[in-house]
């Protein structure tokens, strides 16, 4: 398909929400009068595509000027959200994902439909380990039910040597990888800093020999075991996958119940990678001491698996919020956005 250039017009560019770090510094990078970013008005129901087509419809005499599209990791676009979107906007040439994963994006559709999609990693690396060490602690220690008992009690029976809320020591245990990249890294060192031992699962790829060299990392590369060995040896069993067809429902009843008795289960990629009933079922069986998950699926309503386990913390997809990251991520869309305003898509 063939778009024209963009700098021939006026530019505009559309986001569904607002995104920190790419209102403000895009308009301050762009200053001209043929910029202008516009934010879609938030409409309870509707996702990103409607919302989009919604506005197309309302300002069709502008639609020629839209040059890119800002999503987030909420506003799933499948095969014919792009046709449509194409349609609708025809000199669209750039799609901005605000956060890492894609699995939301139909990215082969994307091409056909002539978008380019970029994404925002690296930057939300540090705060999302933050995250998952923040859940190894809630979960390991019970503070969770503890904290929420001071508050709806206004006080505590007092010291005693066993006490009510009782946690476990994570100095010594062993935090098992299920995926070995960037958050995972450092969530690793991390956890080693608090004396634990670190395994990561053999990949299909490692074992084929095709996978590719990983220089980041703190210098040590942590003992790697095949699937079996590694689940039998988690106290805590981390997740880090990206979501693919192989990892979808990947942590399974069995997989579960290959994992130590009382361990722990975390998750901080992607709610579809756990199956979230035998999840609830082994931690109301008391297989499980604890699980602790920022991701879920159907976000963001919790599942009624979910919400009948015990000893289950649940955060509303954090990982990544802070202040400092959520800015980093909205340059990273706003450098794809200028990068593209000066050199689109060829012909």
């Amino acid at each position: 398909m063939k778009l024209a250039n963009p700098s021939l017009l006026p530019s505009l560019s559309l986001s569904t929400e607002r995104f920190p770090g790419l209102l403000d510094e895009a308009r301050t990078t762009l200053v001209t009068k043929d910029f202008e970013h516009v934010i879609l008005e938030v409409a309870p129901g509707p996702g990103a595509v409607e919302r989009f087509l919604a506005w197309a419809r309302a300002n069709h005499e502008n639609t020629p000027h839209v040059k890119a599209l800002h999503v987030g990791i909420a506003d799933p676009i499948d095969a014919e959200g792009f046709a449509l979107l194409r349609e609708a906007f025809p000199e669209a040439g750039l799609l901005t994902n605000f956060g890492v994963g894609l699995n939301h994006l139909d990215l082969e559709a994307a091409t056909r439909a002539c978008f380019r999609v970029t994404n925002t990693p690296g930057v939300l690396t540090d705060a999302t380990a933050d995250t998952a060490l923040l859940l190894l602690l809630l979960v390991t220690r019970d503070a969770a039910p503890a904290l929420a008992s001071l508050r709806e009690q206004g006080c505590y029976e007092g010291w005693k040597p066993v006490a009510r809320f009782m946690g476990q020591s994570v100095a010594t245990k062993t935090l098992g990888l299920a995926g070995y990249g960037r958050i995972a890294r450092a969530f690793a060192a991390r956890a080693e800093a608090l004396g634990m031992h670190v395994v990561v699962m053999e990949s299909a790829r490692r074992r084929a020999g095709t996978a590719r060299p990983f220089s980041e990392g703190n210098g040590s590369d942590p003992v790697r075991l095949p699937e079996q060995e590694f689940l039998a040896s988690c106290d805590v069993l981390s997740l880090h996958f990206p979501l693919a067809p192989e990892t979808r429902g990947w942590l399974s009843a069995e997989r579960l119940g290959q994992l130590k008795q009382g361990a722990f289960v975390l998750n901080t990629s992607r709610g579809e990678v756990v199956d979230e009933s035998a999840l609830s079922d082994a931690l109301q069986a008391g297989r499980l001491a604890g699980a602790g998950l920022d991701v879920f699926q159907g976000e963001p309503v919790l599942s009624e698996p979910l919400r009948r386990a015990p000893r289950l913390v649940v955060l509303p997809h954090m990982g990544s919020a802070t202040w400092q990251t959520r800015r980093a991520m909205g340059r990273l869309c706003k450098d794809a956005l200028v990068a593209y305003l000066a050199k689109p898509l060829p012909e």
